[in-house]
């Protein structure tokens, strides 16, 4: 049997994402790496999305959640836990936690 390694229940989310990598300090990048995606579920402590580009675990990320079409996102603070090929559909999973 498979040990369910989540904290909190996860619901499922027909939300967009729109983000941004946030570089380190010390790090001189001449582009940041804007992210959007599909919510495809929410829990209290963070939430997965399907995204076209990966996106390497522990980077931070300023994002938007967009509710229901609205120019106006909601704003906060995610770190990437993980990622993964998304196998029955094109593109990338990642595993987002709340910082904020």
């Amino acid at each position: 049997m498979i040990q369910e390694r989540r904290h909190f229940p996860r619901f499922p989310a027909d939300l967009e994402l729109h983000g941004s990598l946030l570089a380190r300090v010390d790090l001189v990048q001449k582009q940041k790496l804007l992210l959007r995606g599909e919510i495809e579920n929410i829990a209290r402590g963070g939430l997965c999305v399907l995204s076209d580009h990966p996106v390497p675990a522990n980077s931070l990320v300023r994002c938007e959640l967009m509710l229901g079409g609205s120019a106006v996102g909601i704003p906060t603070l995610l770190r990437v836990r993980w990622f993964e090929k998304a196998i029955d559909k094109s593109g990338f999973r990642l595993g987002l936690q709340f910082l904020l």
